[in-house]
């Protein structure tokens, strides 16, 4: 049950979070205080091709911080927090960051010219079917999700990240999981 009310809770701050990046430009957004926060629970696995035909899922990358983030080429606010979500990623890969893009239900004839228009280094995966995005209560895009070197879910953005919105909470959690070794 208590699940069930934190994917509602999910749901419901992803819709509300959509509306506001169609109403206004990335650069006008007005960022609260924190992310919504969930429940430290394991975030979900999942399997999904990247653009290059491999198989990566979210078990490969434990050890380092994870961003997820669910986007669209259809999306204006998804491409345009592009440039921010990959200059947070260049500023940090060195970090044990990994930004997975999670491209929802499209064709990677699609997907992979906006990926090399927009000289995006971080990888992208093709959720085809949207289970991936389902199993996270994605209901509106841009989603990010932030995951901790040990695979705990720390919190989400419903809309678009900017990259100080990055860097006040995600950031913190870099280096944690090598901190304690």
């Amino acid at each position: 049950m208590r699940r069930f009310l934190v994917l509602c809770l999910l749901g419901l701050l992803g819709l509300a979070g959509c509306r506001a990046a169609q109403q206004e430009s990335v650069a006008d957004i007005q960022e609260p205080l924190s992310p919504p926060t969930i429940e430290r629970s394991l975030a979900a696995d999942f399997r999904l091709a990247t653009l290059g035909g491999d198989t990566v899922s979210l078990q490969d990358y434990r050890g380092k911080v994870v961003l997820l983030n669910f986007w669209a080429t259809w999306c204006p606010a998804c491409r345009s927090e592009m440039a921010a979500i990959e200059q947070y990623y260049q500023a940090h890969q060195a970090e044990d960051l990994v930004v997975l893009g999670v491209n929802y239900q499209e064709d990677s004839d699609l997907v992979a010219p906006f990926v090399a228009e927009a000289e995006l280094s971080f990888p992208v995966l093709l959720d085809t079917t949207g289970k991936t995005a389902s199993a996270y209560g994605v209901v509106g895009l841009p989603s990010s999700y932030f995951i901790s070197c040990r695979g705990e879910l720390l919190g989400f953005w419903p809309g678009a990240v900017s990259e100080s919105l990055l860097e006040q909470h995600l950031t913190p959690y870099l280096g944690e999981c090598s901190a304690e070794e």
